[in-house]
């Protein structure tokens, strides 16, 4: 297959380049596109973003923005972030070979709309949003908006992610992530990020994601409500069959080469109880 690459170097210059090519695309790092691209007899424009300055980089403040085109390495290097927003370091350590890492960006991790993607849980409990670049507009949606099902999202076809934003998490928050592959950098055969705000011993605020078990990534929202405004006291390992429950209704794992639905199941029941026994101290 002969392919064209293109390195514009603005966003409307990208965009214009998507809608006159024919059977164009967007690249970010490549690490999942480059996988997917199969031969045919037709030519292939890909449509680099990695020229595009302004969708890069780290900016730390009252709120976070963090560029499109930031590669994993990035995120999991930068200090402030793993001081603010570990449960996203944690995700960018599990995410491939630190070789990918240094290639792919949290923009093509998430529009690659992959219902396994590493970065959308944490993203998803620390209420991230994403600021799209839409007819010369810049929109911006909450993430748990962002994905439509396996490989889908809202974007169209010349729409660009340009940056995510994330709030300071409350200072008493505690959050961690799990993830479960065949063997070391395999992508996620199941996985789970959990953050709860604990004050004056309650819970405050509770955010509970999941991977691999659902269509998309997907907060697990009747899990969360049922632990939010709850004096820890009652938040002990008795709760758990109740919890368990209550997944079971919001996931819909699949069977496939890599696992089956039964087993997926089982190892969110299991990160669940490990999530809450760290971040509640429970002693089982």
């Amino acid at each position: 297959m002969e392919i064209d690459y293109h390195k514009p170097e603005t966003l409307n210059e990208a965009r214009n380049l998507r809608q006159s090519l024919t059977h164009s695309q967007f690249i970010a790092g490549g690490t999942d596109l480059l996988t997917k691209i199969q031969s045919n007899h037709k030519k292939k424009n890909l449509i680099s973003l990695q020229n595009i300055d302004n969708i890069k980089g780290i900016d730390l403040g009252t709120i976070t923005k963090i560029g499109s085109m930031t590669t994993i390495n990035a995120i999991l290097e930068d200090e402030n972030l793993q001081n603010n927003y570990p449960i996203l370091c944690q995700a960018a350590k599990e995410l491939g070979s630190p070789q990918i890492r240094n290639m792919a960006t949290i923009g093509g991790n998430i529009c690659n709309a992959s219902p396994c993607a590493d970065t959308a849980l944490p993203l998803l409990v620390l209420d991230a949003k994403l600021k799209i670049c839409k007819e010369n507009q810049i929109q911006e949606i909450p993430i748990d908006e962002f994905f439509k099902g396996p490989g889908q999202s809202t974007l169209s076809s010349s729409d660009i992610l340009t940056d995510i934003i994330l709030p300071l998490p409350h200072p008493e928050t505690k959050m961690i992530f799990y993830k479960k592959g065949r063997v070391k950098m395999d992508i996620a055969i199941a996985s789970l990020a959990m953050s709860l705000q604990i004050s004056n011993k309650y819970c405050q605020k509770a955010r509970i994601a999941v991977g691999s078990v659902a269509p998309v990534p997907k907060r697990l929202l009747s899990v969360e409500n049922h632990l939010e405004n709850q004096p820890i006291e009652k938040l002990t390992p008795s709760i758990l069959p109740e919890l368990y429950e209550l997944v079971s209704k919001e996931i819909s794992p699949i069977s496939d080469v890599r696992s089956t639905a039964e087993y997926r199941r089982s190892i969110i029941e299991v990160f669940l109880k490990r999530a809450l026994k760290t971040l509640l101290d429970w002693e089982i």
